[in-house]
């Protein structure tokens, strides 16, 4: 977990701050508390500091000369913004709305970028639609195998239902069940991995084998197990696939950098996914803003033969995704 570092002069403030900060389990960070200009100074040059919040005095006066990276400044003014082109957090409010706001301005800073293994911090792409076969499944797969080539990349569905063995071409050994079950018994336990299947360059943890792991199992809970396994894995990019489960979809798709959202054309497809992206906009205007319409070219399935993995790599599925990723990077 990244360390944010609470610079400031007010003792009380910070300290308050952060034990708030660190209770919260959904924060994505862990909190310390910095009074001492010195002691801020020496953590950021031994690189124990990935992201700084501190007031814009101290920082124009100290905290940059110091090897501060990734930093947040205080506003007096409501909302969040920018100042002198550092994001900017107004101080003034409640801790959670503080929490909420230091989230989206790293998440916007943090648009999806080429993966690059080792570059840092893990970055989310939700793939979600109201629409049936949409090619939902046929898209994340061909994204993850692609920019698998670039970096570790991780494909997670969260969906009760989704053929594993057909698409991929055979049964999964382990997976999302068999991680929940020891990931709840066995606390600290570690060795993630073998509940990991390799295709072609991508790891994917298998979906649920029994739909109520997913429906009976608090989201938060899921979200902090995958934390666990990304972290152990050291994945630079996760591909969640998302059902319609509200519970999860306000629970993942805050942490995404980008959220596409497949259809197929014809009308009633298309106002589906414009009643979909009122509610996201009622939700989140960050949210509706990380999501990206778009509508997958069918692709026939030849039987036998290689997996429909494979196939859809090969056909109109992958062409219309290495064009996606060529206009991006």
């Amino acid at each position: 977990m990244e360390v944010l570092a609470v610079y400031d002069r007010e003792s009380s403030f910070a300290s308050r701050l952060v034990q708030m900060m660190n209770e919260d389990e959904s924060f994505p960070y862990y909190a310390e508390a910095f009074i001492s200009e010195e002691a801020l100074v020496e953590a950021l040059g031994e690189g124990r500091v990935d992201l700084l919040l501190a007031d814009k005095q101290a920082y124009d006066e100290t905290v940059h000369t110091a090897g501060a990276g990734r930093a947040i400044v205080w506003s007096d003014v409501p909302g969040y913004g920018c100042i002198d082109g550092l994001p900017a957090v107004y101080k003034y409010q409640s801790a959670k709305q503080i929490m909420e706001d230091i989230v989206r301005t790293q998440a916007e800073k943090e648009a999806v970028v080429p993966v690059e293994s080792g570059a840092g911090r893990t970055k989310y792409i939700g793939v979600v639609s109201p629409v049936g076969r949409s090619f939902k499944t046929s898209f994340s797969v061909t994204l993850g195998q692609l920019l698998s080539e670039r970096g570790r990349v991780l494909y997670v569905s969260l969906e009760p239902y989704t053929a594993y063995e057909v698409f991929f071409g055979k049964p999964a050994d382990y997976g999302f069940s068999n991680l929940l079950y020891v990931w709840n018994v066995k606390e600290g336990a570690k060795g993630y991995g073998r509940f990991i299947e390799e295709f072609h360059g991508l790891s994917i943890l298998p979906p649920s084998e029994f739909p109520e792991d997913l429906y009976k199992t608090d989201p938060v809970q899921v979200r902090h197990m995958l934390n666990d396994l990304v972290a152990e894995q050291g994945y630079d990019l996760v591909i969640m696939e998302l059902g319609m489960d509200h519970r999860y979809l306000e629970t993942f798709l805050p942490i995404m950098q980008k959220v596409y959202v497949p259809s197929r054309d014809d009308a009633v497809s298309q106002c589906k996914v414009q009643e979909f992206l009122r509610w996201a906009e009622r939700m989140d205007e960050f949210m509706y803003r990380k999501t990206e319409p778009i509508i997958i070219p069918g692709h026939p399935v030849i039987p036998g033969g290689i997996s429909q993995a494979e196939q859809v790599l090969w056909g109109g599925v992958g062409d219309y995704v290495r064009t996606m990723l060529a206009g991006m990077y």
